[in-house]
Parts: structure tokens; sequence; C-alpha cells
């Protein structure tokens, strides 16, 4: 069940706001999941489904629990910086 303050249908969506990339499935998977932030899991969401290596984010606290790695940018450039150096 979503958190108070959470949208609870597709037609709850603000107009206002550009969401790229809308998909139904990935909006019902946000809408239902156990995330504070409806942007988070809209974001979670639509990096499973299209088989997305990982999610670089501003604040990977918001992504307690994950099927894949979740990182900052700080964090995704450290990364290959030690690849390639």
């Amino acid at each position: 069940m979503p958190q108070k303050g959470l949208l609870r249908s597709n037609a709850e969506i603000p107009q206002k706001k550009n969401y790229p990339n809308y998909n139904g499935v990935i909006i019902e998977k946000a809408l239902h999941a156990n995330f504070k932030v409806f942007e988070d899991a809209w974001q979670y969401f639509g990096a499973i489904e299209t088989g997305s290596d990982m999610l670089i984010t501003g604040n990977g606290k918001d992504f307690k629990t994950s099927d894949i790695p979740i990182m900052t940018a700080e964090e995704y450039l450290a990364s290959i910086h030690k690849r390639w150096y």
C-alpha cells in the first residue's frame, strides 16, 4: 500500500511535470512500492524495466533495497577511474 502523500493512481500524476519515457507498468510498480518519494520509485523501476546495470542518483540512501547497484555520481566516477588508471 502506498505511503501517505504518494500518488494512488495514474490519474493523479501531475500534468505539469515532465515524465520522459512514461510507461504504465513502471508507474504502477512505483505507485505501490515502499519508497518515501514517488520519483525515487519511478527511477528505480524505470532502471529495472529497461535492463539497466545500475542507477546513479544524488542520494543512495533513498534506495535501501535494490536488485541493481545504486551509486552516486562521485562513486560511479571513482569506479571508472579505478578500472582505467
